[in-house]
């Protein structure tokens, strides 16, 4: 669905929504006498799947344009894809904190304030970078390691399922 009729089109992240949040339920939903995935489980992987698809497409804006692919990303331009990379990446480490029963575990604690120093180093970094009149990619580094830590979250949340 994505290299054919959506990738060129607003919706080009619909198919990285719908994956990445069938990957935990499928995973889930194969373990013999289980109950269905929780909702927050499908929902941090769709999150992750999105802030993937951003994050994917910017060191290609520039060679997509020439080719004509007009994506929702490119639609967003570079600046754009970073903050929603972000946005959708720190929603993903929010939800799958916050989103099993009972308190947050001390792992997802930390998880969720590295994301925080980390988001917030990349933009102050990048920023720093283009007051010097250079090019930097610190968001994308950060965005990328946020990224990371939503993965590791999400396999250790969805052992608990």
């Amino acid at each position: 669905l994505y290299n054919w009729p959506l990738k060129s089109t607003p919706a080009s992240v619909l198919p990285y929504l719908v994956s990445f949040g069938a990957l935990p339920a499928f995973v889930v939903l194969a373990l013999p006498d289980r109950p269905p995935p929780p909702i927050w489980l499908v929902a941090g992987g769709a999150l992750l799947g999105g802030g993937a698809h951003f994050v994917n497409v910017l060191p290609d804006l520039a060679d997509d344009a020439r080719t004509g692919v007009r994506g929702l990303p490119h639609r967003c331009g570079p600046l754009g894809s970073r903050l929603a990379a972000a946005g959708l990446l720190f929603a993903a480490t929010l939800v799958l904190v916050f989103g099993p029963p009972g308190a947050p575990s001390g792992l997802g604690l930390i998880a969720l304030a590295a994301t925080v120093v980390i988001l917030t180093a990349g933009w102050y970094a990048t920023r720093a970078a283009r007051r010097r009149g250079e090019r930097s990619t610190a968001v994308f580094r950060a965005v990328l390691l946020v990224a990371v830590i939503d993965v590791v979250l999400l396999v250790t949340k969805g052992q608990i399922v």
